[in-house]
């Protein structure tokens, strides 16, 4: 019987170390904080092509093209949109998510494009951080390309929680004068979900390029 008892005493304290090691966990390892970035142009369309009947007898038909779309950011609102999800497993899966809780003027043919993902690691001990990787992807068009700015300021790690703040700034590369500060917020990212903050950039006649910024942790 005290043998039973023993055991059960040795059970009991190792699931107290095991709980207090998980919620310890966050606070003392190095943490990698990857931050996808995404890019919604204003002007989208697609190109509908259709045969045209032959004008006159012995003439072959030609092909008619008509573009479809227009300027599909105008419903986006002024300020921040948030939201929060499961891990994904891909940028595909972030894009598919992101169409599915928002609106747009024209919504079957919104593109939603990724500029980066940036690997950022972050020692839990000291907040300080460092770039351990960043994939820039290769615009669709040259009108496409991007110029940004991406800070990170780790401020508390405790929980299951890690606070940030985060400042992004961008231009497009045929655009004059500086890049525009577009966000400058903190931020807190929980472990084992994603973290999705889409803003505007708010030009004179409309809402112009949309940005969306996906946060996770990964293991």
């Amino acid at each position: 019987m005290k043998k039973i008892k023993i055991i059960g005493y040795f059970i009991a304290l190792f699931f107290l170390i095991s709980i207090t090691q998980i919620g310890m966990s966050l606070e003392n390892q190095n943490l990698n904080l990857k931050v996808s970035i995404f890019q919604v142009p204003p002007y989208q369309g697609i190109v509908k092509s259709e045969s045209t009947l032959p004008t006159e007898e012995g003439v072959v038909g030609g092909i008619r093209g008509s573009v479809i779309g227009g300027y599909i950011t105008t419903s986006f609102p002024e300020g921040i949109v948030i939201f929060e999800s499961g891990i994904f497993q891909s940028n595909t899966d972030i894009i598919r998510f992101i169409k599915d809780k928002t609106k747009s003027t024209f919504p079957y043919f919104v593109g939603i494009l990724p500029i980066a993902d940036v690997l950022i690691l972050v020692n839990a001990e000291n907040l300080e951080i460092s770039i351990a990787e960043e994939q820039v992807y290769p615009p669709r068009n040259k009108h496409l390309i991007v110029d940004y700015l991406l800070k990170v300021l780790p401020l508390s790690i405790q929980n299951e929680e890690a606070v940030f703040k985060f400042r992004f700034s961008a231009k497009y590369k045929e655009t004059k004068g500086d890049k525009k500060k577009l966000l400058d917020q903190i931020f807190g990212v929980k472990f084992r979900r994603t973290l999705l903050v889409g803003f505007p950039t708010n030009e004179d006649r409309g809402r112009g390029v949309v940005y969306w910024l996906a946060f996770s942790f990964e293991d």
